[in-house]
């Protein structure tokens, strides 16, 4: 398991997944419309997601421009609209929060991230996936991604002894 690997957005090798449940059980993975067999996945860990920022530099030219602009007699009010996007920019810039994924390492070598900012719940839930490989439990296993916070649950049982009948 990769703890905190960077990952950057273009990667060809990864998809990054906003949020979702993801269902494991003794036989498959499951989030969405994709299923995978569980043997074809050969771990999950945390991985550090980068988040997309503007250059410091595209920043500092807006804001030169701006004052050169400001100077103007005509158009100043067009300047202090740059200036004021510029500071902005880099408010923005050191505002956005850092984001964590929960990444799902394949055989084929791609990965699926599914992002989060609960870096806690995340390591929670790294860890009892771990436990869930390694033991072997009846039942299964899901993990929920909603609104920037990680949760996971056993699914305990089995039911394939109940003696229900399905039409």
């Amino acid at each position: 398991m990769a703890e905190n690997k960077q990952l950057l957005p273009g990667d060809k090798y990864t998809e990054i997944l906003e949020g979702g449940t993801i269902r494991l059980t003794a036989k498959t993975v499951q989030f969405g419309s994709n299923v995978f067999q569980f043997h074809n996945v050969t771990g999950f860990g945390i991985a550090k997601v980068d988040t997309i920022k503007i250059p410091l530099t595209s920043l500092l030219i807006l804001f030169i421009i701006g004052l050169f602009i400001a100077n103007l007699p005509n158009i100043s009010v067009f300047g202090l609209l740059i200036i004021l996007g510029a500071i902005a920019g880099v408010i923005s810039n050191f505002t956005q929060p850092q984001r964590y994924g929960l990444g799902l390492y394949l055989n084929s070598g791609h990965m699926k991230v599914f992002v989060t900012t609960d870096v806690r719940g995340l390591k929670v839930v790294v860890d009892d996936l771990c436990n869930y490989m390694e033991n072997n439990k009846l039942g299964g296993y899901v993990v929920n991604i909603v609104g920037g916070n990680v949760t996971g649950n056993y699914i305990g049982g089995d039911a394939s002894d109940s003696g229900l009948s399905y039409r």
